[in-house]
């Protein structure tokens, strides 16, 4: 991710979604899309998929991972032009 951002977009774009009903796989795999997104100097015009992570890892998972989501969720919205009030509340 760190030094090919686009082979990794390419990777999570082309492999299968995991199912929803696995939340932390679906959680981690929408945090690392939207990485592998910001890396690659992409525009976020969706909230989607960071929304999920959000959701996920702000009650469970690692702190790290929260930490990401919360982190790219900033992004997002700053791309957007949006603020999401909730999004800071740690």
């Amino acid at each position: 991710m760190r030094t090919e951002p686009k082979t990794a977009l390419q990777i999570l774009q082309n492999m299968p979604v995991p199912d929803p009903a696995n939340e932390e796989a679906y959680a981690t795999y929408c945090l690392l899309l939207v990485q592998a997104l910001d890396k690659d100097y992409e525009t976020h015009t969706s909230d989607s998929m960071i929304n999920i992570a959000i959701d996920y890892f702000s009650e469970r998972g690692d702190k790290l991972r929260k930490a990401w989501s919360l982190y790219y969720g900033g992004r997002v919205y700053t791309d957007m032009k949006k603020h999401r009030k909730q999004l800071f509340i740690i």
